[in-house]
């Protein structure tokens, strides 16, 4: 127990001494750290999102070489909002969505939310949209976006890919979040096909019944 807890401590030192003068770069402000992590707030959402990135940079160089337990890997995950100060502490709605955020996303991963989206320099950043989200305690759907990494983004192919990446995004939320409401479309306009066909294969009432009840069955599931 004593050797895993000063492993954990080393670890922590080693992440504080790579992470925290990119924060400072950036003008970022440690608000506090919880465990392994990092609360940091910038008045810039470019910045942040920046900052995301050089970190991630910054690790991926690091561990070159490294054995797995060597190795140092974080979630980066960024929102904007209104916030609410004690203490010197922020608290409410757009914390609460970056800590979920964070518990989503994916290691050596730099995810932010629509709000940062929309107003970040998007020349600067490299960027994929992930989908809506549902989240513990927010009761709205979250849209997340992440960073593309290096090799992901091409400067003469990247905006078409970025689009390619929008639409085929797009196609899967509408499924996702309308799928019993296409299922039942599709169901009636099969069923109007069939009753419209010059060889009707749907003759009597009870076989009608019988599809209509087997639909049902569908959408209900």
């Amino acid at each position: 127990l004593a050797a895993k807890k000063y492993h954990l401590k080393t670890v922590l030192d080693l992440h504080e001494n790579l992470v925290v003068p990119i924060f400072e770069k950036h003008n970022g402000e440690i608000v506090k750290t919880i465990g392994d992590a990092f609360m940091v707030v910038f008045h810039s959402p470019t910045n942040a999102v920046l900052c995301g990135m050089e970190i991630q940079d910054k690790l991926k160089e690091y561990n070159k070489g490294k054995s797995n337990k060597e190795k140092v890997e974080v979630r980066v995950a960024v929102n904007s909002g209104e916030v609410n100060i004690r203490s010197n502490d922020y608290f409410g709605e757009p914390v609460n969505i970056a800590a979920r955020i964070e518990g989503i996303a994916e290691a050596n991963d730099v995810y932010f939310t629509e709000s940062v989206y929309l107003a970040m320099n998007k020349k600067e950043i490299p960027s994929a949209e992930i989908g809506y989200r549902k989240l513990k305690g927010i009761p709205e759907e979250i849209k997340v976006y992440r960073v593309l990494k290096e090799g992901e983004y091409n400067t003469s192919t990247g905006e078409i890919e970025r689009r390619k990446t929008k639409l085929t995004t797009k196609i899967k939320n509408l499924w996702v979040r309308r799928k019993k409401w296409i299922i039942g479309i599709l169901l009636v306009l099969f069923v109007l096909s069939i009753l419209n066909a010059p060889m009707n294969i749907i003759k009597k009432e009870a076989n009608i019944d019988d599809f209509i009840e087997k639909a049902d069955r569908v959408i209900k599931n």
